[in-house]
């Protein structure tokens, strides 16, 4: 840790001192003020801090290794803060500066000090060479509750039995957890009679009901909008099946079945997602990438289980409107993509290696260089010579180069040296991706025609000479054949800088869907897997636009259930779908405002 040299630093601050009192002689309490705050924090505080600054850039440049520059004491501003109280402490006890005054300036070189940790956590970046994600801190949400804890008014100073003043708070912040919870609402409608004994026209007593507030979700139900909302987000996205939802809500005092539950989603969806989700697979065919996947899923109404499955459809990374949509469909045949995309569809669609999907006529196919790199990988991980490498690598795991001695390793085994390189091929291949991610469609186009392209190239060559000099029922073999059956598909996307490179978008969100799968393991009805598939697009598809789920499916209900006995209006479904701008603000989770 840098630190400053003690006598540099007393002669910093004596020179303060001497500046402060020979300059304050003749002056008014405003520019004493003034003069004080530009001095101290202005002056010496960014001379430092600029110092350091100059300091830490140049080491994190010339020296690869891990930066411990700055802690909170580094500049020692604690030290110049003392001086600077003492000095206020003369001025008031002078009577040349009001109370008022004190407090401001106090406050400002607080507001000062503020800045100067901001800019030291800043340079706290420089910690380390490697480049780390943000962390995520929950001191930075907006609190719930905010508790004041005050010292009383009649505090005195223990040194010289003043009262003491308010100068700020100090914080910290705290999590609580509460339980989930289950409110039993008991709404009663008053009903009036008439004291004359008056009669209707079928002689029953002249009755009046008052009307409730809202409609009901579900008539005659116990269903209510947060209700749905929290079953649909516990059961599809924290994965808990309805039989643990049952346990849990016995356990909290409410006697609610698993069947009753059920009949609640089933009939919600039917009654008021539907035209959503049927709007999100309008939008979702006008996008100019989808990408697609697919996983079994088990529906015990069928005759044959095994050949069921939920499809996954997803717009592109560089898309204005962020959706993904599931369906449910009783085979893997291409009649399923039908079903999906139409007949009309004329964009781009990337997939993996399913013959079904490159039969479908009409878009441009792209193919997952991701599968393609699997199965080579494959091929090198079950070979005896590598796991030899892999040793070799451990043993200079510190060396930012492969050593020499497992690069003759590998010049002795010809047929591992193709495979890793094609591996490392590929991997440069998602390098440049990486590289160029942030960059506009037409710049990414042309980066991937000057530097992707030769590249690809040269990986097919590479891939033809393993299928050569592989025999064929080796794992090396077919995965060479894989690529070359699907080069074309593979190299389209440096056509244009909108494609992907691989499927992974579709298989992150097929994945959300095999880890509910993995708790409630099968669908007992068509209907059943249909609805799954409903709740599912709504709930990830506002993930995917930064709400809360649960909140986004509450806000929905509560807008449809308006139409209960009526069409619902194409406008109305418009604006509630996941990736809208007519969306109220609060759905938005914080850190996405």
């Amino acid at each position: 840790m840098v630190r400053i040299d003690p006598e540099i630093k007393q002669k910093i601050r004596t020179n303060i001192a001497t500046q402060i009192r020979e300059q304050t002689k003749d002056m008014d309490k405003n520019d004493v003020v003034n003069l004080l705050i530009d001095t101290v924090c202005e002056s010496q505080g960014r001379k430092e801090l600029n110092n350091y600054l100059q300091n830490a850039l140049f080491a994190a440049k010339t020296e690869n290794i891990q930066l411990r520059l700055f802690d909170l004491d580094t500049l020692e501003p604690t030290d110049l803060e003392k001086d600077t109280i003492e000095f206020l402490n003369e001025k008031r006890e002078a009577c040349e500066i009001t109370e008022e005054q004190y407090r401001e300036v106090l406050a400002k070189v607080q507001n000062h000090r503020k800045k100067l940790d901001n800019q030291l956590n800043d340079l706290k970046k420089l910690d380390a060479v490697k480049k780390n994600k943000p962390r995520k801190d929950c001191r930075n949400h907006e609190p719930d509750i905010i508790d004041v804890i005050q010292l009383d008014e009649n505090t005195l100073c223990p040194f010289c039995g003043r009262k003491m003043s308010h100068l700020d708070y100090s914080e910290k912040t705290v999590i609580e957890y509460q339980p989930a919870q289950y409110l039993i609402r008991k709404i009663k409608l008053e009903k009036k009679v008439c004291p004359a004994g008056c009669t209707d026209e079928n002689g029953k007593s002249m009755i009046v009901k008052a009307q409730p507030k809202e409609p009901d979700l579900i008539d005659k139900s116990i269903a209510t909008t947060s209700l749905v909302a929290g079953l649909a987000y516990e059961k599809f996205m924290m994965g808990t099946p309805l039989y643990r939802l049952e346990k849990d809500a016995s356990a909290l005092g409410v006697d609610l079945s698993r069947q009753t539950m059920s009949n609640i989603l089933q009939t919600c969806y039917e009654q008021y997602l539907i035209p959503i989700c049927e709007q999100i697979n309008q939008d979702l065919v006008k996008q100019n990438v989808i990408h697609m996947d697919e996983t079994p899923l088990q529906c015990l109404a069928l005759k044959d289980r095994s050949t069921s499955y939920m499809i996954c459809g997803v717009s592109g990374e560089y898309a204005q409107q962020q959706m993904v949509l599931y369906q449910f469909n009783e085979s893997r045949k291409k009649e399923f993509i039908i079903s999906m995309l139409g007949t009309d569809f004329t964009g781009a669609l990337m997939t993996d290696g399913l013959q079904g999907y490159r039969s479908y006529p009409g878009c441009t196919k792209l193919s997952c260089l991701a599968h393609a790199r699997r199965y080579f990988y494959d091929a090198v991980n079950c070979r005896d010579d590598y796991a030899q490498l892999k040793k070799i690598l451990n043993a200079y795991k510190n060396s930012d180069d492969i050593p020499e001695k497992a690069q003759a390793f590998l010049q002795e085994h010809e047929s591992l040296n193709r495979l890793v390189a094609i591996l490392k091929q590929i991997a440069e291949l998602y390098q440049i991706e990486n590289d160029f991610s942030d960059c506009s469609t037409e710049q990414r186009t042309q980066a991937r025609k000057k530097l992707s392209n030769p590249r690809f190239e040269k990986l097919v060559q590479e891939v033809e000479i393993v299928a050569e000099g592989f025999e064929e029922k080796t794992k090396a073999h077919k995965a060479a054949t894989y690529f070359l059956e699907r080069k074309e598909e593979l190299a389209r996307y440096i056509e244009n800088g909108i494609y992907p490179i691989d499927n992974n978008l579709a298989e992150r969100k097929i994945k959300s869907f095999v880890i509910a799968r993995k708790n409630f393991l099968f669908s007992n009805s068509v209907s059943g897997a249909e609805s799954a598939a409903g709740y599912m697009t709504l709930l990830e598809s506002a993930k995917m636009n930064g709400l809360n789920p649960f909140m986004y499916l509450e806000h929905v209900l509560n807008t449809l259930k308006y139409y209960k006995e009526e069409q619902i209006p194409q406008k109305v479904v418009e604006e509630l779908v996941p990736y809208s701008k007519n969306l109220p603000e609060n759905l938005y989770l914080q850190s996405n405002n």
